[in-house]
């Protein structure tokens, strides 16, 4: 007993405190996150290994290519990649 408080009892269970669903949304939206990260990063591992298999490489492009999708500063032109895309279809 601690000045007459009483004995210190552990907290139900032993479980603790639970966390408020505002933390809950917090570390699901971590998690999400973070698998997106690995899922992003599966694609650019299998995106490399097809260039290196590739007959023609162009070394220095991938090279750039790499480095601004690391550096999270690769970005698409959609005009360009639709243009590319319609070019393929005919």
């Amino acid at each position: 007993m601690i000045d007459g408080i009483g004995p210190i009892r552990p907290t139900q269970g032993g479980k603790g405190i639970e966390p408020s669903s505002k933390e809950k949304l917090k570390e699901k939206e971590k998690i999400r996150s973070e698998s997106l990260e690995i899922g992003e990063t599966k694609k650019v591992e299998e995106l490399v290994r097809m260039a290196r298999d590739s007959e023609e490489i162009r070394t220095e492009l991938v090279e750039q290519l790499r480095e601004a999708l690391e550096k999270g500063i690769y970005v698409v032109d959609a005009e360009r990649l639709a243009r590319k895309i319609l070019e393929e279809w005919e």
